[in-house]
């Protein structure tokens, strides 16, 4: 289908004494389960750090160039 949307989700990898991050299992299970097909769905894990995330956001969303455009701070 030509006319997909693109859609990225993220989640978060472990961080501390935790094994795993609850968000990236729900972004990974939502992976499995797509969102239909005419969706183009991108996932990405993102590491626990402001900054490191800061500078990951704009390429990704480069890239993939999802519907709805970059995100700002919310502040």
């Amino acid at each position: 289908m030509a006319n997909k949307k693109k859609v990225v989700v993220t989640g978060f990898e472990p961080f501390g004494e935790h094994a795993v991050n609850s968000s990236w299992v729900a972004v990974q299970e939502l992976e499995q389960l797509g969102l239909g097909e005419t969706v183009d769905l991108h996932v990405c894990e993102l590491p626990v750090d402001y900054q490191a995330v800061e500078n990951i956001l704009p390429s990704l969303w480069k890239e993939h160039q999802p519907q709805g455009g970059i995100p700002q701070r919310p502040y």
